[in-house]
């Protein structure tokens, strides 16, 4: 499975529907009980140290617990300006 391979999943998880975000995949959990997608290039696993109010949005500040780099050689699948993009000579 390539990073491009992920835009549905990645789809998946913008939409309101909280309860269906987890339904695809093959998931594991990280140490601090953080659901880890196997198939992910890397993964960072933390708690959160503090939320910040940002107008109609909240930005959370985590300390990270573990990491995990199950593929690291992959090349990562990128959204900018409203599309999926690679990343040039990957």
């Amino acid at each position: 499975m390539s990073a491009r391979d992920g835009q549905g999943l990645a789809n998946r998880f913008g939409w309101t529907d909280e309860n269906k975000r987890f339904e695809e995949g093959d998931w594991d959990f990280a140490s601090a009980g953080a659901p880890v997608l196997r198939t992910a290039l890397a993964w960072l696993d933390c708690t959160v140290h503090s939320r910040l109010p940002a107008g109609t949005h909240t930005i959370y500040v985590g300390e990270v617990q573990a990491v995990g780099t199950p593929r690291p050689d992959a090349a990562p699948l990128l959204y900018w300006n409203r599309d999926y993009r690679g990343l040039a000579g990957v």
